[in-house]
């Protein structure tokens, strides 16, 4: 894991300091009792995969509260980012909007924030694959959402690194045909978080680097399928 990342996932353990709950609460109807104290036989540090995806998917729908899940949150959030659980990325990194993160302490407020700045400082250094810089972009936009602007975070994917103009190019690439047909992204995600969809619509309509990833992008496929790049 990257370092930046690393010491944003430390600061959500330092943050969400609560303690242990006893016990978690669930529907008995989509949730084993086994499942629910698998949840509370060990510290947050040592839940794997194996116990904590239910709870990723069902968190305060069906399973806990938001105090429950507070203090899941840095766990959930650092297997996540290992790849280590099932459950969707932008599930998990839409939980917190979903609790009403924006009325949670402050420190636990900076923490999140923190996360989504690693999270964007990670895209600028590290080459993802196009679906997953997609994926991790509604990611912020999620967690950022009725608290900051998302845009805050992605100014990394503007720098001039190898890493940053090629992420910046596939979140393009992967969202142009959607925006261009219905102005709407790609992601069905972002319809929990509107504001931000409209804010990251603008960015990528306006934010030159954008237009430039754009306008590459349009070169290739006409040089490819030998039409002229669409107006």
């Amino acid at each position: 894991m990257h370092q930046t990342l690393r010491d944003a996932i430390d600061a959500q353990y330092a943050s969400f300091s609560a303690a242990r709950p006893r016990t978690v609460e669930g529907c008995a109807c989509c949730t084993s009792a086994e499942e629910l104290a698998a949840l509370v036989a060990a510290p947050r540090e040592g839940l794997g995969a194996a116990a904590l995806d239910f709870y990723a998917r069902k968190a305060l729908t069906t399973v806990g509260a938001t105090a429950e899940f507070r203090y899941f949150w840095p766990r959930l959030a650092e297997l996540t980012i290992r790849g280590e659980l099932l459950t969707d990325t932008e599930i998990v990194f839409g939980k917190p909007l979903y609790g009403a993160h924006d009325t949670w302490p402050p420190e636990e407020r900076a923490a999140l924030m923190r996360l989504a700045s690693a999270l964007g400082e990670w895209l600028a250094v590290e080459e993802q694959d196009p679906g997953e810089v997609d994926v991790w972009v509604c990611a912020i936009g999620l967690l950022t959402e009725n608290i900051q602007d998302p845009r805050d975070f992605l100014r990394p994917l503007l720098a001039a690194t190898p890493a940053a103009w090629t992420n910046l190019r596939s979140l393009v690439d992967w969202n142009l045909d959607r925006i261009r047909k219905k102005r709407r992204l790609e992601n069905g995600f972002w319809e929990n978080a509107p504001n931000g969809a409209s804010l990251i619509l603008e960015w990528l309509a306006k934010e030159p680097r954008a237009i430039e990833a754009a306008r590459a992008l349009d070169g290739e496929m006409a040089e490819l399928y030998g039409t002229e790049p669409p107006q």
